[in-house]
């Protein structure tokens, strides 16, 4: 009888051993693997669709078309008449406008409105400071300044096309960003339109603080000392 009962005896000290160890026995030693990190859909080297809240133009102004980076009667009239808007590098924007009133309309575009590349390769534009101009009767080309969601995981917007519907995202990490720029002087339209190279150096800091947003990345002193130094309104 007591021959009987060892193996079943051994067989049950066995079955508590291997439930209280979790079953080390298989891969226990093995670390955990690492969460996935989350990126904002549209931003970083996410390919999810961005995601916020329908942008709407005022009364009496329609966008023309799609937005594109191809136009050279856009740039040449955007530098002529002095129709440059916002700042950034990498991705430029032909804004076909017309205004269908008798009247100048005053148009603002918020910040954290995304343009949406209609590529996948193709970076997403973004703002991440008010701007505001005056769109005349008719029709008029402005060229619009944004700066880069995805940081070098995608090309730059020559020669590519743009949803014609921009978003404007709720980006958590854009907030801080977004206050400290709002009484900084830092757009083509705030200097008349025109593409002047003192300017355009003013998107330097913005550009990287935007890209460590991107990605999840904390922006740096440096930077932050060079926000800060950026000329106020």
């Amino acid at each position: 009888m007591l021959n009987f009962l060892k193996p079943r005896l051994l067989l049950g000290l066995l079955s508590v051993a291997l439930a209280v160890s979790g079953c080390k026995l298989f891969g226990g030693n093995e670390p955990a693997p690492e969460p996935e990190e989350h990126y904002e859909p549209g931003f970083g080297p996410s390919q999810e669709r961005p995601v916020g809240t329908a942008f709407t133009w005022p009364a009496g102004i329609t966008l023309i078309g799609e937005p594109a980076d191809d136009n050279l009667d856009c740039v040449m009239e955007a530098d002529q008449h002095r129709r440059n808007l916002g700042n950034g590098g990498m991705v430029s924007l032909c804004l076909n406008l017309y205004n269908s009133t008798s009247q100048p309309i005053n148009v603002t575009l918020p910040p954290g409105l995304m343009w949406i590349a209609k590529s996948l390769k193709t970076q997403n534009g973004i703002i991440v400071n008010r701007i505001s101009f005056e769109v005349p009767p008719g029709q008029r080309f402005f060229r619009l300044h944004t700066y880069c969601a995805n940081g070098g995981t995608r090309s730059p917007s020559g020669g590519q096309t743009y949803e014609a519907q921009p978003l404007v995202t709720q980006h958590p990490g854009l907030q801080e960003l977004i206050g400290q720029l709002e009484t900084r002087k830092i757009n083509f339209e705030d200097y008349g339109g025109e593409r002047l190279s003192t300017v355009a150096a003013y998107s330097g800091p913005v550009a990287g603080a935007v890209t460590k947003v991107a990605f999840n990345e904390p922006i740096s002193e440096q930077t932050r000392r060079e926000l800060a130094a950026l000329p106020l309104r």
